[in-house]
């Protein structure tokens, strides 16, 4: 396995850090549309049916846009056309398997979650609808981990820069034109369109092939899924944990203090994490892969390729955090408004997390390039619990402003965290 060089490793950072800037400018673009097109009941409308769509599809995926990398990346180090060929259309079997799934039982659901969500039996056809958004999102999924697994980074970003422009060329013109109605039409084209793309892009890297006798021997064929699935259920799990840690942090913060506090606590964590986030971006498309095609006997070699991801993350991150610390309060500006401005402090201080995040980060993928489904769990379970205590003890002792600081003291916790548990169990660091 031929070790990447630094000069690659930077390449794949700024390629799929570009396409992650895109979307987060584009994002940023339709929130500003919806909420002049839209009005407030539009916008909350979007952002529920948002939030089941992204839900389903993380529960009903399984994972398996992560968990098959693994097995892709080690299927593409063999350079076997054959084995590669075996696995890809299995993987894609699945994508077919689970898309179904979601169609089928969002259908059933619809009138359940029409009345949950609105008391109502109204909206049963637009959670009918959803279920083909979701089904599409996870086609989509499936084909960027079939590209990321293959290795072909400038198909996976091109893939990203156009589902992110789709995103804002199908969007608009429904706000535009349909107003309040058309969010459930602007949310499902979108999530079609990306998955045309990704279908496009992925014919390119490789051409389907469908082999429905797979499925006439389907002990075989779960049995060779196996081990993607595990690791997608992992996924799937740590996915939970992330969710309810962060429902439970609001819901405190709600009864405790206040909906303003919430609220601004959000704005100065996407200020802090969501957006200098594009320079994580090429861990995950361009790092993971390269890691899991290593031998698991190969402890030099992933020593290597791990302390070159940290060395290039930090110095990528060093200048972003220094950027983000001095203009704090323009960046705030910008972004949200003058009345967020008391969240100055509260942003310099969780941003100085984001150091300590570019040496744990690729760290946090060895398990999962070992196989060691467990260890990833417990290891973000940890890092829940971490961010949990800190945030609510940082609140108790300092309001916001102590939020940014127990940010800060989290990351650094989880920094020993990751370095302790990585040398004792890989003999890493």
């Amino acid at each position: 396995m031929e070790v990447p060089s630094y000069r690659s490793i930077v390449k794949g950072a700024g390629i799929f850090g570009a396409a992650k800037a895109v979307n987060i400018l584009t994002a940023l673009v339709r929130t500003k549309f919806a909420a002049v097109l839209l009005g407030t009941a539009g916008v909350g409308l979007n952002a529920l049916f948002n939030t089941v769509q992204l839900f389903m599809n993380q529960l009903l995926g399984l994972g398996l846009s992560t968990g098959s990398v693994k097995t892709l990346s080690e299927a593409y180090s063999t350079h076997d056309l054959a084995f590669i060929d075996k696995h890809v259309t299995r993987v894609r079997h699945w994508a077919l398997l689970c898309g179904a799934a979601a169609i089928v039982l969002l259908a059933l659901l619809s009138p359940l979650l029409s009345l949950l969500y609105f008391d109502n039996l109204h909206y049963v056809p637009h959670f009918m609808l959803l279920g083909v958004g979701v089904a599409a999102l996870i086609v989509c999924d499936i084909e960027q981990s079939v590209m990321r697994s293959l290795q072909r980074s400038v198909r996976l970003a091109f893939s990203m820069l156009l589902t992110a422009i789709c995103a804002l060329v199908f969007t608009v013109p429904f706000y535009w034109w349909l107003g309040v109605r058309g969010v459930i039409f602007a949310i499902v084209s979108c999530a079609v369109a990306s998955a045309i793309i990704c279908l496009w892009q992925g014919y390119k890297t490789h051409p389907f092939r469908f082999d429905f006798g797979q499925f006439s021997d389907w002990s075989q064929f779960w049995k060779a899924s196996q081990p993607m699935l595990r690791m997608g259920m992992a996924f799937v799990i740590t996915g939970l944990f992330l969710q309810g840690s962060d429902l439970f942090l609001q819901s405190v913060l709600a009864t405790t203090a206040s909906l303003t506090v919430v609220g601004l606590f959000k704005a100065g964590y996407q200020c802090a994490f969501t957006y200098p986030s594009m320079i994580f971006s090429g861990v995950a498309n361009d790092y993971f892969p390269r890691l899991s095609a290593i031998a698991d006997d190969d402890v030099e070699g992933r020593r290597i390729v791990v302390v070159r991801q940290i060395r290039v993350m930090f110095l990528i991150a060093l200048p972003v955090v220094i950027v983000i610390w001095i203009l704090a309060p323009w960046v705030i500006r910008i972004l949200l408004s003058e009345e967020f401005l008391p969240l100055v402090t509260m942003v310099r201080w969780s941003v100085l997390a984001i150091l300590f995040k570019a040496i744990y980060l690729p760290l946090g993928y060895l398990p999962l390039a070992l196989n060691k489904r467990l260890h990833f769990v417990i290891l973000e379970g940890m890092s829940c619990l971490i961010n949990i205590m800190v945030v609510l003890v940082g609140y108790y002792f300092g309001g916001l402003d102590g939020i940014g600081m127990g940010i800060f003291v989290g990351g650094f916790l989880d920094l020993i965290l990751y370095i302790l548990f990585c040398r004792y169990h890989y003999n890493i660091m």
